[in-house]
Parts: C-alpha cells; structure tokens; sequence
C-alpha cells in the first residue's frame, strides 16, 4: 500500500496489494464519481483555456481541466474517455494521473479512479471585466469586493445564488433610513444594498443614470454559502474625451514565451505597464494574471514616462491581437493618460 498527503492535506492512497483491481482514492467525508476501466493504456490530467465575452461585455477567462484515459475496450480496440474536473480539482487530478501511472507500472490492469465532487463553501470570481466596453468606452475604476449589504434579511436561498451573474441598481430615496440607498437586484430578485458610503453610492447613482458617457456594470463576484454572503464586482466605464491623451503602441520584443502567454489574452483586455529602469522601457504585463507579454518602443516609453512623471493616472488595453503567417502573435495597444 502506498499512502501519501498532497499539497492540499489530502490523503491518497494506491494499494498494490490485489495487481487485478489498484484503486487511486482521495478519502474525504463527500461523495465520488467512480469509473473503472480495464487494461488501461495511459491517463492524463490537463488544463484547457477559453477567453469569452458574455451578454454584458465581460470577458471570461475560463480555465477548466480535464482527464483522459486511453484504454483498450472488450473487443481489444484502442479508446478513449474524457471527464471535466472542478478547478478546485485539477491539481489533485494530476496527483492521481502520476498514480494511475505507477500503477500501470506495477502491472495493473484495471484503475479505478474516485474524484471529489464537493461543493466549495466559497465561490469566488477568476474574471475581470474588459477594459473597453462595447461603446468604446474604459474602465477607470474597479471594484471586486463590494458586500451586499442587508443580504441576510432577504428571504432567499444563497444557494440560487451565481458567481458572475450580472447585477442590476435602483436608487431608493424614499428610503427612511437612507436618502442615498441603492438597491442591487439579481433576476427579478432585491438582494441587497450598496453599501453606505456616500462617494461609491454616488457613483453608482451618477454613471448609471448617465448610460451615455458613463457607465457602471456589476456582477457577483463572490458567494460565500457557509456565511451566507455576497460580494459583487463593479466597474465604472467612461468616454475617452479630447482632455485625455491616448497613446496607440505596438508590443515589441515578443519572445517565444511572451507569445505563448498571449495565447492567454484577449482584446479590450487590461493590461499593466511597468517601467524597467534597465531596459528603459516599460515592460507589458496581464493585469489580471501577471504574465509577462512583451515591450513598448524606446519611442513610446518616452512619451508615456513624459506623463507619468507629470502625475497623470496611466491605464491601457488591448485594442486588436492578431496571428502573422509566422504563427506569432502581433499587439496593439491603447494607453490613456489623465
């Protein structure tokens, strides 16, 4: 028998007792998926990407994992099973791929895998809004982790509750308690109230009753079903005007691993500038997963350090990501500074 603690502090074990029937099994007090297979041939965990827009304008950077298990079926063909694994899985999957692998080295013919498939008590958002909405417009400021408040005196099951799902506001100044209240609705649904802070209440209020210039879009961004909380996501979005200075760059210096991270991005995604006082130029990085995705000119860090140095905010994003007959990846940018 072979036992072992991942990472996480699950016990795993792999008993080698019985060569006709190893079984792979995370214990743990939830229910599993049990598949069994014979004469298994190889098993493999892996991550797959997908950026997406929704109906609201954000994107979604989407990782989900899977596992394969070749095999050979009862009339000795050569097949293949793919099942999805939660997120929350994919690492321990990989850990019990490798196990299914040792097995196979032993001389089993037959794995029997056990998954988790618990439900995890936090549920927490892995996008970021786009940077440019549909109208053109940028996001100037964001916030992920605004509570709902007055959420546990809603007669609703939090269970009904989903992360990402889009929100709506209502401001309420008839409210006797709070002139300045505005009301987050889910669906059809009152959830809750922005909390009471008069400058985020405010401009909650302001762009989006504007909807022309200004914008504001909301979504749930976490959902904590042992606590019975909400958190929602709210970017606020305006027009670039003729008081801002918008610089269009081209990324340069893509090496082979700067062009894989692109493979990651998409357009009217956010990006971050970083100066790299070695190089003299600003290094391009994911706002939202930190890669590292190529350079600006000497020509361009120059005219945006010019304003940096005079104190404007700087934000940028992705305006077009293209594939060259090479297979590499060619960026433009937007850079605007107030």
């Amino acid at each position: 028998m072979y036992e072992f603690q991942n990472d996480d502090g699950d016990n795993l074990i792999v008993d080698f007792a019985d060569k006709s029937q190893i079984t792979v099994e995370i214990q743990d007090p939830y229910s599993y998926d049990e598949i069994s297979l014979n004469k298994i041939i190889g098993v493999h965990a892996m991550p797959h990407f997908e950026t997406k827009k929704d109906k609201n304008g954000f994107a979604t950077f989407g990782t989900w994992h899977t596992m394969q298990i070749a095999y050979y079926d009862e009339d000795g063909d050569e097949a293949e099973i793919e099942f999805a694994l939660e997120e929350e899985d994919a690492e321990r999957a990989q850990t019990v791929a490798d196990l299914c692998f040792k097995c196979l080295i032993n001389g089993a013919e037959s794995v029997k895998l056990s998954l988790q498939s618990k439900k995890n008590p936090v549920a927490q958002t892995k996008q970021r809004p786009v940077f440019f909405d549909d109208e053109g417009r940028y996001m100037r400021y964001y916030y992920d982790d605004v509570e709902v408040k007055g959420f546990e005196h809603r007669n609703i099951d939090i269970n009904t509750i989903s992360i990402d799902h889009p929100i709506y506001f209502d401001d309420e100044p008839d409210n006797e308690y709070d002139e300045n209240a505005i009301k987050i609705t889910y669906d059809d649904k009152f959830i809750g109230y922005i909390p009471k802070k008069p400058n985020l209440q405010r401009m909650v209020l302001e762009y989006g009753k504007d909807g022309v210039s200004r914008q504001v879009c909301g979504f749930v961004s976490l959902v904590d079903y042992s606590e019975k909380k909400i958190q929602v996501g709210l970017a606020f979005y305006e027009a670039i005007d003729s008081n801002m200075d918008v610089i269009e760059a081209k990324l340069v210096k893509i090496n082979d691993e700067r062009d894989d991270n692109l493979t990651a991005m998409s357009e009217d995604e956010e990006i971050r500038l970083e100066y790299d006082e070695d190089k003299e130029a600003y290094i391009v990085n994911s706002f939202q997963h930190g890669l590292e995705l190529g350079e600006l000119s000497k020509v361009d860090t120059k005219k945006i350090k010019g304003f940096e140095n005079e104190g404007y905010d700087i934000k940028a994003g992705i305006t077009s990501l293209k594939i060259d007959n090479d297979n590499k990846h060619k960026v433009t940018i937007k850079v605007i500074a107030r």
